[in-house]
């Protein structure tokens, strides 16, 4: 079964990227693309796109993975993948922090709007994690955590997981956060 073991592939290299191996990483990575090129797929490839560029942006590769990103979402906007388009969006936010925190904000509230236009609670979440963090401690951090809260009180997990964590912790700190 060639596709599931490029699936795992991806899934392989994404932590391989995430624990210091990220030539290792990068390498299968671009077996598993290879590989989704060669058979024609396109989806999941959003998915897909979304484990690489969060690879890049951990190892530090941010204009490469802005540029991967954005072929990714203008190929959303040609092709019927777009379950990930928020995250896509988010994670190019995250490639601009820190050089044009404008155009960051401008894409979390382009992710945000999409996310909860189209009942997408965990990626609602994500980007209003993201958007908190980018605007903590100036003008928009009052939105942010309104948002956020919101976004939380959509969330029923059985169990935490890093996201939500994180989430809770921003809130904990503002009152009248439950």
């Amino acid at each position: 079964y060639p596709y599931w073991q490029a699936v795992g592939e991806v899934g392989k290299s994404w932590v391989l990227c995430h624990t210091g191996r990220s030539e290792e990483g990068f390498a299968k990575f671009d077996g598993a693309l290879a590989f989704f090129d060669a058979i024609g797929q396109r989806t999941p490839m959003s998915l897909i796109r979304t484990y690489h560029a969060e690879a890049l942006i951990a190892a530090g590769a941010r204009e490469q993975a802005f540029s991967m990103l954005n072929e990714a979402i203008q190929t959303c906007g040609s092709e019927l993948d777009t379950l990930y388009l928020p995250e896509l969006l988010r994670l190019k936010a995250e490639t601009l922090v820190g050089d044009d925190d404008q155009s960051a904000v401008d894409l979390l509230n382009e992710a945000h709007a999409l996310a909860r236009s189209n009942s997408m609670a965990f990626f609602e979440l994500r980007t209003a994690v993201s958007l908190y963090r980018v605007q903590a401690g100036g003008p928009g951090e009052e939105e942010a955590v309104v948002r956020l809260r919101e976004a939380r009180a959509k969330i029923r997990a059985p169990q935490p997981f890093a996201v939500l964590n994180e989430a809770d912790d921003i809130l904990s700190s503002y009152p009248n956060s439950a």
